[in-house]
């Protein structure tokens, strides 16, 4: 059986960093390049481990992962969901809000589908759709580090901790 292996989220990556979506490779961070590569062959899981700042601790973990090539802006490919907070990335939403499908946006490559750039208005690159529902990427301590919770509010995390392991065979 495969252990989750904890790696350095691959998400936080600032865009002065993505040239082109190219990462540069002395980053600490994994990279989106190197993200695909891992996730292209096999199935992959995500697990997202969340604390607020009363302590409650939340996970959400995905039985399918992928990341698409750059030649697609690293699109993400995420279902299969089980956990303890609400399905904030592949649950279609009241307002359509599901980031399955989208592809990467930048403050200086924005490929979501809102009228402005999430990536600039909520600090952080993310899949984004509409600038709604998760951004686990944005500015540490802002409000727009944000997940949907299970009981319809908002989260606001202290603590993210993204990881990606291959499904168990």
């Amino acid at each position: 059986m495969a252990r989750w292996e904890h790696r350095p989220t691959p998400l936080a990556v600032p865009s002065r960093i993505v040239r082109s979506l190219r990462i540069v490779s002395t980053i600490p961070w994994r990279g989106l390049e190197k993200l695909h590569r891992l996730t292209k062959i096999g199935q992959h899981e995500l697990r997202i481990n969340m604390i607020e700042s009363d302590g409650t601790y939340w996970t959400a973990k995905y039985s399918n992962f992928k990341i698409g090539p750059a030649s697609d802006y690293y699109r993400l490919e995420v279902g299969g969901y089980y956990g303890n907070a609400t399905d904030a990335m592949a649950k279609p939403t009241n307002s359509g809000a599901i980031l399955n499908g989208q592809q990467f946006t930048t403050k200086d490559a924005d490929h979501d589908n809102s009228s402005s750039n999430c990536a600039r208005s909520l600090t952080g690159a993310w899949w984004y759709k509409n600038c709604e529902y998760s951004n686990l990427n944005a500015l540490y301590g802002s409000s727009n580090m944000r997940w949907y919770g299970t009981d319809g509010r908002t989260r606001l995390p202290k603590f993210t901790e993204m990881s990606t392991r291959p499904v168990p065979m």
